[in-house]
């Protein structure tokens, strides 16, 4: 399922980046290290430590997160979102790969996993273990994230969450 998911992402992703004036696609250069170690410091200490916490050191002040659902959510609503991610998925590990960086900004695709333990959007805990991609584009500023735009497979998280038990 996440390879399947992951290779959609990937033709999904270039638009985006275009869109977002990252320009064409393809690896992000070495010489964006500082970029990708503000990901990977968001990664480490916030998601796979699920730390809520670590998001003042982590994001700018002003943070900005902009979601299909909302846009311009402070570093406070992610927190709440986030703490509630981590009730559900308690076990909740991420990873990102940059694809592509320029001037400020750094876009990735994640690959997260979990297992489903508690509530999540209403739905009840299953017990499964729950695999999904995202793709992020991040705004770095001073080594913290200012700006994060973030889209999250959510039918393929919904649809692992609702399909029907495995007869033993």
């Amino acid at each position: 399922m996440l390879e399947r998911t992951h290779s959609r992402w990937h033709a999904v992703v270039p638009a985006a980046i275009v869109a977002l004036g990252l320009g064409a696609s393809g690896p992000a250069a070495a010489g964006d290290a500082a970029l990708n170690t503000a990901v990977q410091r968001f990664a480490n200490q916030v998601i796979n430590a699920r730390d809520v916490g670590a998001v003042d050191r982590v994001f700018t002040k002003d943070y900005r997160q902009h979601t299909p659902q909302a846009r311009n959510l402070s570093a406070k609503a992610f927190k709440g979102f986030a703490a509630a991610m981590f009730k559900a998925f308690p076990d909740v590990r991420a990873s990102y790969t940059p694809l592509v960086a320029r001037g400020d900004k750094i876009a990735v695709i994640g690959a997260v996993s979990g297992t489903h333990k508690g509530a999540f959007f209403g739905m009840k805990p299953t017990g499964r273990k729950i695999k999904w991609t995202e793709m992020h584009v991040f705004r770095i500023r001073n080594g913290r994230i200012a700006e994060h735009w973030v889209q999250a497979d959510m039918f393929g998280i919904v649809q692992q969450i609702r399909a029907p038990a495995k007869k033993k």
